[in-house]
């Protein structure tokens, strides 16, 4: 009798043990959900890393290429999103900038004076340059009497005097009328450059 009983505990003992393979698999399943997880994750990441990585090296080339291949004023106006501040007979900065807004933002800009420095900033300047850039072409648009610019002397001289007093306090008037090395430097330091050496 005492057997039958012991038989009978062991038979109910071993009722959990029916389970575990249910609660085996449904561990599989949440492990498995999450390592999943975590690879869509890590290839996101790397993915994300790459991008940047690549913005940086394929603008940084580019722009070093552009800039290297002249050492004038007038050889580098008009190349491809140089943009140039200063004259040809004075101090003069050529400077270019890329940015991206894919899901992040990333922004480069390299810059060479007159005087063979290079400078570097991974500021984001966004429209910062154009704000300047073209109300200063508008200007000279008038002060050359381009047609459809130029009206008459006293509407040219207040779109002169207006439009010059927009753009004066942007630091890109500075560079613009830089005189010397050092104020080519302070100039660009002040606004997120620094010192780059190829």
């Amino acid at each position: 009798m005492m057997m039958e009983h012991a038989k009978t505990d062991l038979v109910a003992n071993a009722d959990p043990q029916v389970k575990k393979p249910r609660n085996s698999r449904a561990f599989t399943i949440i492990a498995s959900v999450f390592a999943l997880i975590a690879i869509v994750y890590l290839y996101s990441e790397y993915a994300f890393q790459m991008r940047i990585r690549n913005f940086y090296a394929q603008n940084e080339s580019r722009m070093i290429e552009t800039l290297s291949s002249a050492d004038s004023f007038d050889a580098l106006v008009g190349q491809d999103r140089v943009m140039m501040f200063g004259t040809p007979d004075g101090p003069w900065v050529a400077l270019m900038y890329a940015d991206s807004h894919n899901g992040s933002i990333e922004s480069l800009a390299l810059a060479k004076d007159s005087y063979g420095h290079w400078y570097r900033s991974e500021y984001h300047f966004c429209a910062s340059f154009s704000g300047y850039l073209g109300p200063r072409q508008m200007i000279r648009n008038v002060e050359l009497g381009i047609d459809g610019w130029s009206f008459d002397a006293e509407n040219d001289q207040m779109f002169i005097e207006e439009y010059t007093e927009s753009i004066q306090s942007k630091p890109w008037w500075e560079l613009d009328h830089a005189s010397s090395e050092s104020d080519i430097r302070d100039t660009l330091e002040a606004n997120h450059f620094v010192p780059f050496e190829l």
